[in-house]
């Protein structure tokens, strides 16, 4: 499942290194972070560009001393443009609309001309009035989860008081609820039409937000959780009855920081991280989260998408691995979300065989999207789903450390 505010749609990085390093820039303009993390680290590169690779591996308080330094050099508006809209998807994502709200705003000073249109505008006029949310308390603890149909995890928690059991989904940059669930639970709505993209790439106006006042999943305590709030037969939400109606999406999972599950229907969540210093193998590509695979020996970048039920290939793949899509098959994907549903041209391998976290998987048959979809379908390889993290026996995320282990 994808949702994303419209707000998101564009990309600031095509223009946007124009004062920068003739290495890190093409980096920074293909959205190549885990390149561009390794060519900062190993390199001396302007500050700037350490703060955008802070920004995409969720360090932001680096990413802000970064980009403080950043000013002193006075760089050019695209890289002013561009800076803010990376604080603006890193506090989105955090659930801190007031400061998203304010990057937005300075975004569009630097760019009077790029001024979106008023319900973009509205949005984020409605940031303004929505609260940020708040860890109360974070402590390990152990619940035993169920799971969609697709084999999405579902989590039991509290909201005011009441008990649900929601989705978690690493590709919403907000959480969702129905309206009926919304009220059952006793939150209150915020009423404003709000305009969403699914993973169809297509626009369905009409939702509404409300804040949880209180929130509680597993051994972690929230204040104002914002969720966004849309009908009840929307997506798979009218498969199942009251009290399952909802995901959770970045904010809250991020606030949780830390998750395991395993085979045996057991969810670990906020516990401390293994010890010990790892390369991350997440990251931000505004509020799409990316993990680093293998195909054939190179390095690509896929969705994250614990939403999701079935794994696929974008376009970009089969335009740099053309071998593979010899013994493919003309077909079409399904692709079903917020804004309804529609199939997709595809060429179907038998199989694709990928590495993730050092772990082999197989995709088995293989869809690779012959049209571009979602705004990450411009820049990445594919999508993992619930299909292929399923063949792990355990599977561990770690935001802290921006890691994803798998066994």
């Amino acid at each position: 499942m994808k949702l994303t505010l419209l707000l998101l749609l564009g990309s600031s990085f095509g223009n946007g290194a124009d004062r920068g390093d003739g290495t890190v820039r093409p980096m920074l303009e293909a959205h190549r972070w885990f390149d561009l993390r390794d060519a900062v680290i190993t390199g001396e590169s302007p500050a700037i560009y350490r703060g955008f690779v802070a920004t995409a591996f969720n360090h932001d308080a680096r990413a802000e001393r970064e980009f403080r330094a950043a000013t002193r050099s006075r760089p050019g508006r695209d890289l002013q443009y561009a800076v803010h809209e990376a604080l603006f998807n890193a506090n989105l994502r955090n659930g801190s609309y007031r400061r998203a709200a304010m990057e937005a705003k300075k975004k569009w000073a630097v760019k009077p001309e790029e001024m979106p249109p008023d319900r973009e505008r509205a949005l984020v006029r409605l940031f303004e009035r929505l609260p940020d949310l708040a860890v109360v308390s974070r402590k390990a603890a152990t619940v035993t989860y169920t799971t969609w149909r697709g084999g999405q995890i579902v989590t039991p928690l509290v909201i005011n008081g009441q008990v649900a059991h929601f989705a978690l989904d690493t590709d919403l940059n907000m959480s969702v609820i129905t309206e009926a669930e919304a009220r059952r639970l006793g939150m209150h709505l915020i009423a404003n039409d709000v305009a969403v993209s699914g993973v169809t790439g297509s626009e369905a106006p009409g939702a509404h937000m409300a804040v949880a006042d209180r929130l509680k999943v597993g051994g972690t305590e929230i204040r104002n959780a914002t969720f966004l709030v849309v009908r009840d037969d929307v997506g798979a939400f009218m498969d199942y009855p009251l009290g399952e109606r909802g995901v959770l999406g970045l904010p809250v999972m991020l606030a949780i920081q830390t998750f395991r599950w395993g085979r045996e229907h057991t969810l670990e969540l906020g516990f401390n991280p293994p010890s010990g210093r790892r390369a991350a193998n997440l990251c931000f590509d505004g509020t799409d989260l990316l993990t680093e695979v293998t195909v054939e020996s190179r390095r690509l970048t896929f969705l994250l998408d614990t939403g999701s039920s079935h794994s696929a290939a974008w376009p970009i793949f089969g335009k740099e691995f053309p071998e593979l899509l010899r013994e493919a098959r003309k077909g079409a994907q399904k692709l079903i979300g917020l804004s309804g549903s529609t199939n997709v041209d595809a060429a179907i391998m038998p199989e694709l065989r990928i590495t993730v976290a050092k772990f082999p998987i197989v995709l088995r048959p293989a869809p690779v999207l012959l049209a571009t979809t979602v705004e990450a379908s411009n820049w990445h390889h594919g999508t993992i789903g619930m299909d292929l993290l399923s063949q792990a026996n355990e599977v561990t995320l770690d935001f802290k450390a921006m890691t994803l282990f798998i066994k």
